[in-house]
C-alpha cells in the first residue's frame, strides 16, 4: 500500500510538472517577444550586405514592436557569427539573417573545421531573397562583353590575374573559365575594398563581386558590369546580360539568403517569426530595395527554405570541386 501510494503521488507530480512546464512554454511563446531581439550580421558595418541585414531588422522591430538590436559577428570567413548564433539560447531572442548558401549548404566543403553542425543546430525561418554575383572590369578598359573579356585575355594583352575576397565570387570565376578554356592566376585578397582598389589600378583581368556590392559602383561607373550570374537579369542593372545569354548556355551562380534561429527554438515561436518575415517581403517598399540592391524577392516560408537548403547542400560540393578551392 505505502509503494502504491508513492508510485500515484510520484505519477501526479509528473502530470503537473508535465503541464507546468508546457504552461510555462505556451505563457512564454504568448509573450513573445518581450524583450530585446538580437540580429546577427556576419558581415563587417556598411557593406551591402550588412545594410540588407539592417534593412530586415528595422522591417521587424516595426512589425513586431520589438527592440531590434543588430550585432556584427565578422571573422573565419562568416563562421563566427554563425556559430554566435548555433551556442545561443533557443527562445527566439537571437536570429541570424545572411546568406545562407555558404555558411550552412557549403561550409563543410569550404571548410576544414566547422565550428558548428550546418544541417543540426539551425532551424529555417523564412527565405528572403536571391543575390547572384556580377562580373566587372576596370571602367578604363575596352571590353564590353563577355566574349571581348575572353578574346582580350587570350590576345595575350591581359594580366593573366583574376581577383577575389569570397569564395562565391572564386566560384563564379571558375565556371567561366572552365567554359571558356581560359588560364587564369587567382588572386586572393582580404576584402573586396581591396579586391576593387586591384583591379581598378590594372593589376586584374575580372573580378567577381556580389551584386550587393556593385550596383551603385556601376552606376557610378567606377566599375563596368559585364555580365551577371543569375538566370535573369537584375532590375538594379537591367541592360547587363546574363552568363548565359552572353554565350554560357546554363551558367547560373547565385546565393540564397534567409533567416535561421537556433535549433529547438519552439515552434510557435518559428512560426510567429516566419509570419512576420513573410508580411515584410510582401512589402512594396521590401521588393524595391531588394531590386535596388541588385538582388531578386525570393520569398519563402520555413519549408521552402528548408528545400533549398538541402538543394544547394549538394550542388556546393559541384562548385567547390569545379572551383578547386581547397577546405581552409
Amino acid at each position: 500500500m505505502v509503494l502504491r501510494n508513492l508510485l500515484t503521488r510520484t505519477l501526479i507530480a509528473a502530470v503537473l510538472g508535465s503541464i507546468s512546464l508546457g504552461t510555462s512554454a505556451q505563457a512564454q511563446t504568448d509573450s513573445y517577444p518581450s524583450k530585446v531581439i538580437h540580429v546577427i550580421c556576419n558581415f563587417p558595418p556598411g557593406n551591402g550586405s550588412d545594410i540588407a541585414v539592417r534593412y530586415f531588422s528595422k522591417q521587424l522591430a516595426d512589425i513586431s514592436g520589438a527592440t531590434v538590436i543588430v550585432e556584427n559577428k565578422v571573422g573565419a570567413f562568416g563562421m563566427m557569427g554563425a556559430r554566435t548564433v548555433a551556442e545561443s539560447k533557443p527562445d527566439g531572442y537571437t536570429i541570424f539573417i545572411t546568406g545562407v548558401s555558404t555558411v550552412l549548404s557549403g561550409a563543410k566543403y569550404l571548410y576544414k573545421d566547422v565550428p558548428y553542425d550546418p544541417e543540426k543546430d539551425f532551424l529555417p525561418v523564412s527565405m528572403l531573397f536571391k543575390l547572384p554575383f556580377v562580373m566587372t572590369v576596370d571602367p578604363k578598359l575596352p571590353m564590353k562583353t563577355v566574349s571581348e573579356v575572353t578574346d582580350y585575355i587570350r590576345s595575350g594583352k591581359a594580366k593573366g590575374t583574376y581577383g577575389t575576397a569570397a569564395n562565391p565570387g572564386t566560384i563564379s570565376a571558375e565556371m567561366y573559365l572552365s567554359r571558356t578554356n581560359v588560364k587564369l592566376d587567382r588572386v586572393t585578397y582580404r576584402d573586396a575594398k581591396q579586391t576593387q582598389t586591384e583591379l581598378v589600378n590594372g593589376l586584374l583581368d575580372f573580378v567577381f563581386f556580389d551584386a550587393a556590392s556593385t550596383a551603385a559602383q556601376v552606376s557610378e561607373n567606377r566599375l563596368r558590369a559585364i555580365a551577371v550570374t543569375s538566370a535573369e537579369r537584375l532590375p538594379a542593372m537591367p541592360e547587363v546580360p546574363t552568363m548565359a545569354e552572353s554565350g554560357l548556355a546554363g551558367y547560373e551562380m547565385i546565393l540564397t539568403w534567409g533567416v535561421v534561429v537556433p535549433a529547438k527554438t519552439p515552434d510557435a515561436t518559428v512560426d510567429k517569426l516566419q509570419d512576420w518575415f513573410t508580411k515584410i517581403s510582401a512589402r512594396l517598399e521590401t521588393q524595391e530595395f531588394i531590386k535596388k540592391m541588385g538582388g531578386i524577392p525570393a520569398a519563402g516560408d520555413r519549408k521552402r527554405l528548408s528545400d533549398v537548403l538541402q538543394k544547394e547542400t549538394l550542388d556546393w560540393a559541384e562548385y567547390v570541386r569545379l572551383a578547386r578551392i581547397e577546405p581552409q
